[in-house]
């Protein structure tokens, strides 16, 4: 007789079958993705719901890839900008703007701000009381910093552009001056600043200056021609630039005969190399002594 197999005895009970695996045929492997043999969220839903190109997206995909957008899309909407709506209250929009204002990048008050005053190579005067002023209108506009500092950078060039302008209107202004005037130019120019110091305060002077006209030319022969009559008048107060008592007349008049009573000088001599310039220094003094003299 054969041994019994070891394990196995007539007084035991009968082993319980052994079943072969088969295929887990209702469920996937793959992360986010419904197997598409089993029932799916997105067929339990609404055929409207089912027809949203939104949810179109997720028709393959399981729940959790469904609530991870969810998750995703509620954290953007916390961090965005929502701009005032027609319907909003002038309260509402205001406070909506407050908002997107600190949003952007806005200090929280104005002097959150910084400015940098211009360098002394640039020669753009730094006045602090209006730096602070443009501080609040900037945080009333919205303006974040980067914004400011644009905005003092162009005020900067655009003094800087404007002082250039205004030394070519000088230089312009004053070969046009020494054209007309020839050997009077200084005591003509200092008689017209004289005129304007006595009947223009410091402010109006500085609204003269701001608009361009101290450096038009025929402003300033104007005044020159206004003086000449104060002058005899004695309505001329302070010093006068080159000026004698007489306005600089005798000065001129002077040179004027000690050339026409020099019969060697270049006047006189037509070979003289310098005679040309002679002639123009005569006939420069003579037209200034004509501006010079008072008409009445």
């Amino acid at each position: 007789m054969s041994d019994p197999v070891a394990g196995q005895s007539a007084l035991s009970a009968d082993p319980a079958p052994v079943s072969s695996a088969s295929p887990d045929t209702t469920g996937s492997s793959e992360p986010g993705v419904t197997n598409t043999n089993a029932p799916s969220w997105f067929d339990g839903l609404p055929e409207g719901l089912r027809a949203n190109p939104t949810l179109q997206n997720f028709k393959n995909k399981d729940i959790a890839a469904v609530a991870e957008s969810l998750v995703e899309s509620q954290r953007m909407i916390g961090g965005s900008i929502r701009l005032p709506g027609e319907k909003d209250t002038p309260e509402d929009r205001t406070a909506k703007l407050e908002k997107i204002y600190n949003q952007l990048g806005r200090p929280e008050t104005p002097d959150g701000y910084k400015l940098t005053a211009p360098t002394a190579e640039s020669g753009v005067p730094w006045d602090e009381a209006k730096a602070e002023a443009f501080k609040g209108v900037a945080h009333k506009l919205g303006l974040t910093q980067a914004q400011v500092e644009g905005l003092a950078a162009y005020d900067v060039e655009r003094s800087m552009a404007g002082a250039v302008d205004s030394t070519q209107a000088y230089n312009d202004c004053m070969a046009k001056l020494d054209q007309e005037w020839g050997a009077a130019s200084k005591q003509m120019l200092g008689l017209s600043r004289r005129t304007a110091s006595t009947f223009f305060d410091q402010e109006t002077l500085a609204a003269i200056n701001s608009t361009g006209l101290a450096n038009n030319p025929n402003f300033i022969k104007a005044l020159a021609r206004m003086g000449k009559d104060l002058m005899e008048e004695g309505l001329i107060v302070g010093g006068r630039e080159g000026m004698g008592d007489d306005g600089g007349i005798a000065s001129l008049q002077s040179e004027l005969d000690k050339t026409m009573q020099d019969p060697k000088s270049a006047y006189w001599d037509k070979q003289h190399p310098n005679h040309d310039a002679a002639v123009t220094r005569m006939e420069s003094l003579r037209r200034a002594l004509v501006e010079m003299t008072p008409t009445r």
